[in-house]
């Protein structure tokens, strides 16, 4: 009976040492496959954050352009208004000219053809 006791503490001490030195090698492992994931997810959180930041860039360009186009429409709009007010101001100079020249002259003829 002493061998059986003696075999059988062998065998479960044995067991117990493997176990625990597997354990050991095994919470490395997993340490390691725990900080993978860990980068891995790292990894997919920056993609996500770059392909936001490019989404991001994209529709401030075409704002950028939308505006630009907006713009550029208001300056010809303006520039055709600069013109009509130009032509505008010449027909009022004109008719100012007109008003203080032959018109008072007419006036001062028409006036004196009265009194004759």
């Amino acid at each position: 009976m002493e061998s059986l006791s003696i075999i059988l503490n062998a065998v479960l001490g044995g067991t117990s040492l493997v176990a625990i030195i597997g354990w050991l090698i095994y919470r490395k492992e997993n340490r390691k496959l725990k900080q993978n994931e860990v980068k891995v997810s790292d990894v997919d959180a920056q993609k996500q954050q770059i392909d936001l930041a490019e989404m991001y860039k994209d529709k401030v360009l075409e704002l950028i352009g939308q505006v630009s186009a907006k713009q550029d429409a208001g300056n010809e709009n303006q520039g055709r208004i600069l013109e009509k007010l130009d032509r505008l101001e010449d027909k009022v100079e004109g008719i100012e000219t007109y008003l203080n020249g032959p018109y008072h002259q007419w006036l001062a003829d028409k006036e004196g053809g009265k009194d004759e």
